[in-house]
């Protein structure tokens, strides 16, 4: 049940930890389990990092057995804490999880995409429209 409380209350959604601690002194679970806020914390990354860990494995387990497949990448960008460009995909909204320098172009993030899952054929690479790019001064 602890288990299923971390999982809903802080990893699905923003819930967070004070508010799980605050859960299992209201239900009586801090009779066995440690309610503060470090004690949850330490139990929070550690859940993240086994999520992370078998989303990585997931995704090699399902490369080796679909066949590659033809994606669109658009180019997108994102704001960590500068403006990198990156891509989207515009069916799934998924971003391929890495960006390329300015320099490089979308086969390469094509490129970087294909070796991370294995499972991308090809690409069509859309390119920025003329005026999304003069305001981002490309």
């Amino acid at each position: 049940m602890f288990t299923a409380a971390h999982l809903v209350f802080v990893q699905a959604s923003d819930c967070g930890l004070r508010n799980l601690g605050w859960f299992l002194r209201l239900s009586g679970l801090d009779e066995f389990i440690a309610p503060s806020y470090g004690a949850q914390q330490a139990v929070a990354k550690e859940m993240e990092s086994l999520l992370v860990r078998f989303g990585e494995e997931e995704d090699r387990r399902l490369a080796a057995v679909m066949p590659p497949r033809e994606i669109t990448l658009c180019e997108d960008e994102t704001f960590h804490p500068q403006i990198l460009p990156g891509a989207i995909e515009p069916v799934s909204k998924l971003h391929p999880r890495r960006t390329v320098p300015a320099a490089s172009g979308c086969q390469d993030l094509a490129a970087m995409h294909q070796q991370e899952a294995g499972l991308v054929a090809g690409c069509r690479c859309f390119p920025c429209p003329p005026s999304l790019a003069a305001t981002l001064g490309d």
